[in-house]
């Protein structure tokens, strides 16, 4: 799994500059339509705002943590060495999963309030 994901940052980090301008973006927009300002004073924006935010969030997030994942230790390296890349290699299946049920439960967000936005607008 982490080797998977480590292959997807790096081909992928290319894109983090417009991942943050999106997010960038869908935050001024969501702020915008919150606070009535001038040009977005519609609140139809909230929502596609809130999930372009939350989904440039999530990706950001995704190509800045899984760059440099350690690689498997071999026989070769010390003890105390293993030791150091098996629990980074842990952190990193941790992170690995809690960046899996974030991107389901961004899903369910997602399906929901693109249900509400669709039935309101």
């Amino acid at each position: 799994m982490l080797n998977i994901l480590s292959t997807i940052s790096l081909k992928l980090y290319r894109l983090k500059p417009f991942v943050a301008l999106f997010g960038l973006i869908c935050v001024i927009a969501f702020f915008s339509s919150f606070f009535n300002v001038s040009y977005l004073n519609s609140e139809i924006l909230f929502i596609p705002s809130l999930l372009g935010g939350l989904w440039s969030a999530l990706y950001f997030v995704f190509l800045s943590a899984f760059m440099a994942v350690p690689p498997i230790p071999g026989s070769d390296v010390k003890f105390f060495a293993k030791i150091k890349m098996r629990i980074l290699r842990g952190i990193y299946y941790l992170l690995g999963t809690i960046f899996i049920v974030l991107t389901l439960a961004i899903i369910v967000i997602s399906f929901k309030l693109s249900g509400i936005w669709r039935a309101e607008y």
